[in-house]
């Protein structure tokens, strides 16, 4: 499942918008969240800040 969510990421990395690179890079995280994988889950809580930032969407 988590391996689905990071490929949907880099679809968006590649072709979608700030603001969907956004949105996928907080399914990652919420996926890595239900797997109870904590080392995963900080380190795409990190994307999402950095990618929402720069959709201007402030975590």
């Amino acid at each position: 499942m988590a391996a689905d969510s990071v490929a949907q990421y880099n679809i968006t990395k590649q072709s979608g918008t700030a603001m969907d690179q956004c949105a996928h890079a907080g399914l990652v995280a919420a996926t890595y969240l239900q797997a109870k994988d904590q080392s995963s889950y900080a380190n795409w809580k990190a994307v999402e800040r950095r990618d929402c930032d720069a959709a201007g969407v402030p975590r």
